[in-house]
């Protein structure tokens, strides 16, 4: 035993917290060694300082006390052996508004590597909106945007966009026309694109 866990087994003891075959050779190596007892007489007189100081713990007011027992009278209580109440069907949302959540699949596509939620698709506008992600060293094929502007804004990860490399939070605004050769993830990523409705043929 070193140094160190000797010392820590001294102060358990002086805590009382050790099994007695442990605090009697605690005892009996102390009394043939001063310094031992010397610092057994110290953790004592350190433990018994603290306690003196302590303060008591103060038991609730009556008023609190039966505040909390009321409150715990009237939730309802599963008892023993019974059978859960099961989480109630989530709510139809109001007309005008849909919901993805998180927990939901990601959708595959054509190109290796990445996957995509189609958020949204506006007809009226001609636009969709899409989360996409990429996994480390996945690399977006070369594409013109020949139907309008892309719009990337980096949710999380690294990626490389003609030579520029982006973080999360960055953002990419492409104008249409543009020939976008060069998209890869050297560390994954997950990007919120707005692009043409008829954008590149990569998702199917």
């Amino acid at each position: 035993m070193n140094c160190d866990e000797k010392q820590k087994e001294t102060a358990a003891h002086a805590l009382g917290a050790l099994e007695p075959a442990a605090a009697s050779a605690i005892d009996a190596q102390a009394a043939s060694d001063p310094a031992l007892q010397s610092e057994l007489t110290r953790f004592r007189d350190v433990t018994a300082a603290i306690a003196a100081n302590s303060v008591p713990p103060k038991p609730p007011s009556p008023t609190l006390r039966g505040r909390v027992l009321d409150r715990i009278r009237k939730t309802p209580q599963i008892q023993p052996g019974s059978t859960p109440t099961p989480p109630k069907p989530p709510v139809a949302p109001p007309a005008g508004f849909s919901f993805l959540h998180a927990n939901e699949p990601w959708q595959p596509s054509a190109i290796p590597g990445f996957e995509f939620r189609v958020l949204s698709v506006n007809p009226k506008e001609g636009y969709r909106v899409i989360l996409g992600k990429l996994q480390p060293g996945a690399r977006f094929p070369h594409h013109i945007h020949n139907t309008g502007a892309e719009e990337l804004f980096l949710v999380s990860g690294d990626l490389v966009s003609m030579g520029h490399s982006m973080q999360a939070g960055d953002f990419m605004h492409a104008e249409p026309g543009t020939d976008h050769a060069d998209l890869y993830s050297p560390n994954g990523c997950i990007a919120l694109l707005v692009e043409p409705i008829e954008g590149p043929e990569v998702l199917a």
